[in-house]
């Protein structure tokens, strides 16, 4: 397929052009295919020479989509050179270009499976161990991004980052509560927890970069080895406290041994993954942080994300169509809110 085969081709018209004057390969693009994944935005996966490339594009300038891949750009910028697992970035156009067209990347193609739903052959232990404990210490790499200059200064807020969490979803899920036949997580179930989260805020770290969605959907892991060659869609990165991101990690993994992760993914289905705790002791041994205080992180988290999942069922209701999808992760939403409840509890008694 060459970039002149508009018929068939997804890609925008302009890219070659815009590639030549980047300096970025030479010659017909090819094999360009719309990818399927967890992102809103458009990607296409594309080859020129002998380098295969990811596009990632807004659909309207000046858009909240827009400014979704401007930080992404941002980020991506600030992990060159780092030990963290990521697609490189190659080009970007931050404001978007008059004949390609609004906001869009390009990185480089990255191989690896998406075990939210891809089965790896190989059983093995020590491949299951690559991957879980792949996970934490590619998490734990994050930590030592810098945030106080370069592409990430002035990114989120990190003053006040914990104090305002608490509240902040207590206000969501008020919202969520307001739509008509609303039969989701109430405000009055979430209080109690809300007060304890209050009431146990943790010390805050040295604010450092957050990935705002880390969990297996969020990572592709090489097809044999197991290890973790990237950490994709950067959507939700943000600096503050990066025991927010670990304790994302776990709110969804399996409680006990042998039993699947919330999701059901292939991860959370292999056989002697390692439980919880022993991830949180491989973060804890590569980031040097002290993760005492990781049960209040977890609470939150799975607060968070029951909430942020019954906010795809409001907009649902609104719109008078529940789809199954839609009522798959409504359902996951009640299952984070009881491990929130749960946890809390057992933090409470002790």
């Amino acid at each position: 397929m060459s970039n002149a085969d508009q018929t068939t081709n997804p890609l925008p018209l302009g890219l070659a052009e815009w590639m030549d004057r980047a300096g970025v390969g030479s010659g017909p693009i090819n094999r360009a295919k719309v990818l399927t994944g967890g992102t809103q935005h458009l990607m296409i996966g594309f080859e020129r020479g002998c380098e295969r490339y990811v596009l990632r594009q807004a659909a309207e300038a000046g858009s909240s989509e827009a400014r979704v891949l401007q930080r992404e750009i941002r980020v991506l910028s600030a992990l060159s050179g780092s030990a963290v697992p990521h697609a490189r970035l190659v080009a970007s156009a931050v404001d978007g270009d008059e004949t390609v067209g609004p906001t869009f990347y390009l990185v480089e193609y990255v191989e690896g499976v998406n075990l939210m739903v891809t089965e790896l052959r190989s059983a093995d232990a020590a491949v299951t161990d690559a991957m879980a404990f792949g996970m934490a210490s590619a998490l734990a790499s994050l930590t030592k991004v810098g945030v106080e200059n370069g592409p990430l200064q002035g990114l989120g807020r990190p003053d006040g980052f914990l104090a305002r969490q608490p509240h902040r979803w207590l206000s969501a899920i008020e919202d969520h509560a307001r739509t008509s036949g609303w039969d989701g997580i109430s405000p009055v179930e979430v209080e109690p927890i809300i007060s304890w989260l209050e009431d146990h805020l943790p010390d805050p770290l040295q604010p450092s970069l957050i990935h705002g969605d880390y969990q297996v959907a969020n990572v592709l892991f090489h097809p044999t080895a197991g290890a973790p060659t990237a950490i994709v869609d950067w959507e939700m990165a943000t600096v503050g406290d990066p025991r927010v991101d670990l304790g994302w990690m776990l709110s969804i993994w399996p409680e006990r041994p042998e039993e699947a992760d919330l999701f059901g993914s292939a991860l959370g289905r292999r056989p002697h993954l390692p439980s919880a705790t022993a991830v949180a002791r491989e973060y804890e041994t590569h980031s040097g942080i002290d993760l005492s205080a990781l049960p209040w992180f977890r609470v939150m988290a799975a607060l968070k994300f029951a909430v942020v999942l019954e906010g795809g069922y409001a907009a649902a209701l609104q719109s008078g169509h529940v789809d199954p999808k839609t009522a798959q992760l409504h359902g996951y939403a009640r299952a984070l809110f009881d491990r929130a409840l749960r946890w809390q509890a057992q933090e409470r008694n002790l």
